[in-house]
């Protein structure tokens, strides 16, 4: 990925906030992440839950190596959709770093049957297993939903009632939220909710959660939130996303940078944040 970096403003606050997604590889980012991860803390930042995502099963060694390396980063490892047809090269390597300490949660899973780089019937078999390989394991899930809500909820309710993990990246409207929280689920909110008009019914999702059930993410490199769309996401610029919840629902932005810290905190069972 390309991307122009964004331009983080040093007066930049976001409270104690955890940015509850963000893809931190050597691919996007180089010999870079220490310093983005410096402005995340310069930021105010608490927290960050790095998600391992790629083709390359060497990203799971990396993203332990940089929450090791980081009390305050957290590793979550997964096969992502995309890659669900890469599972017989991918599913070595995770399950052996599962086991790594700083590991907190099975993701990104789930179903994309807007790009469907992986067939629909494998993306399906892949999220099941997982979801399943979570459960064992002890962890949460993050998943990753995209234009396949019906078939996301058939294969949570084939697998259980109740699930521990979260909705990633989440921009549907109210009724889809109350579909994930009655099966257990949190919601996070992305840079899109800064989108104005264009986030069209996340706003009244936003409005409609409870807040013991919202996080927040960047899901950097990807997504930056206003005034930074087309450049290069990072974990800092959770701030806005933070900033405009709490415009939305009418609280300080304080409010919710604490209240979706420590729902990340309780999902992940990270403890009080470093």
């Amino acid at each position: 990925m390309n991307f122009k970096p964004a331009t983080v403003p040093p007066d930049l606050n976001a409270f104690g906030a955890i940015d509850s997604h963000a893809h931190l590889d050597p691919e996007t980012f180089g010999e870079g992440v220490d310093e983005v991860l410096q402005r995340a803390w310069s930021a105010g930042l608490s927290g960050v839950v790095a998600v391992a995502a790629s083709e390359n099963p060497d990203v799971y060694h990396r993203t332990v190596l940089l929450a090791q390396r980081h009390a305050r980063v957290h590793a979550v490892l997964g096969i992502h959709p995309h890659n669900a047809s890469l599972e017989e090269v991918l599913i070595g390597p995770l399950r052996e770093q599962l086991r790594s300490p700083g590991v907190v949660a099975v993701g990104e899973i789930g179903l994309d049957f807007h790009y469907r780089f992986s067939p629909e019937e494998m993306q399906k078999r892949v999220m099941s297993s997982q979801l399943r390989m979570a459960a064992d394991a002890g962890l949460p899930v993050v998943l990753h939903i995209r234009e396949a809500f019906a078939e996301s909820l058939e294969i949570l309710d084939s697998v259980a009632p109740l699930h521990r993990g979260v909705v990633h990246c989440f921009t549907g409207g109210p009724e889809e939220a109350t579909a994930y929280l009655e099966r257990g689920l949190y919601i996070s909110i992305p840079g899109v909710v800064t989108f104005g008009p264009r986030a069209g019914r996340l706003a009244e999702a936003v409005r409609s959660i409870p807040t013991d059930r919202l996080l927040v993410e960047t899901d950097c490199p990807y997504l930056a939130p206003h005034p930074f769309r087309g450049r290069r996401n990072e974990p800092a610029l959770v701030a806005y996303v933070v900033r405009c919840i709490a415009e939305m629902c009418g609280v300080a932005a304080s409010e919710v940078a604490r209240t979706t810290a420590e729902n990340t905190q309780r999902l992940f069972g990270l403890g009080e944040a470093a």
